[in-house]
């Protein structure tokens, strides 16, 4: 903890060389640019809400994000989403892995209900988990770079619809997305004399796209079998 103090208050001191007025304005734009990459992400903006923490490094213990609890969890899932929907999955299953495997070791140690937030924690764990399972789908190979201790939480929550998706099955991933996925927001003026949730459908919309693009990509784990048994044949 010592040694991620002196990281955290490093990495101030050279903001302040950059010409910040204090270490109160460094901290207020540093974690204005973390909402602000959450409020692209809800907006449908995937690549800006990545550009939007481009400057902070997710695997830093030092960062002042690893501060607060709720800011790291928010600032992993929603850029853990956007990498998803923008069609990254080997990104997004780091992601979201970092952040999982965060979560397990403070529940593990007792600390993670004695955290503000941490009781929110919780319910965020259940949705980078789906998220995660849908990565693992669409990147296999990820696999292998991923804890035990988050594989077997996967294995007992979402082990009947990771493999259902294995399977092709778009209506899971369907389930799943809209389970997981941020409640996007609609950032026109809604029409009040109509009594339409605008958030619900843009969320239906953000769903549709994906499973177009599940459909299209549903053979690829019939054709991924059939490679790896081409490559174990002889010549």
């Amino acid at each position: 903890a010592a040694a991620r103090r002196k990281g955290a208050s490093a990495s101030v001191d050279e903001a302040l060389k950059a010409g910040a007025p204090s270490e109160l304005h460094y901290l207020a734009g540093y974690f204005a640019v973390c909402a602000l990459s959450r409020l692209e992400c809800l907006l449908g903006d995937y690549s800006g809400a990545v550009d939007a923490v481009s400057m902070i490094d997710l695997a830093d213990e030092a960062e002042p994000f690893s501060r607060v609890l709720t800011c790291r969890l928010n600032l992993f899932y929603h850029c853990g989403c956007a990498r998803l929907l923008m069609r990254k999955p080997r990104d997004a299953a780091q992601t979201f892995a970092a952040a999982l495997a965060h979560v397990a070791r403070l529940d593990k140690a007792g600390a993670l209900l004695t955290l503000p937030g941490g009781d929110q924690a919780k319910k965020m764990q259940d949705r980078m988990l789906a998220l995660l399972a849908i990565s693992l789908v669409l990147a296999p190979a990820m696999r292998r770079s991923i804890d035990e201790t988050t594989l077997s939480m996967l294995a007992e929550k979402y082990q009947d619809k990771h493999s259902a998706m294995e399977r092709g099955d778009v209506n899971t991933f369907d389930e799943m997305l809209n389970f997981a996925c941020p409640k996007f927001v609609v950032p026109s003026v809604p029409d009040y004399a109509t009594p339409i949730n605008e958030s619900a459908n843009q969320l239906k919309l953000q769903a549709r796209i994906f499973r177009e693009d599940m459909e299209r990509q549903k053979h690829v784990s019939s054709i991924r079998s059939f490679l790896k048994l081409y490559t174990s044949i002889g010549l």
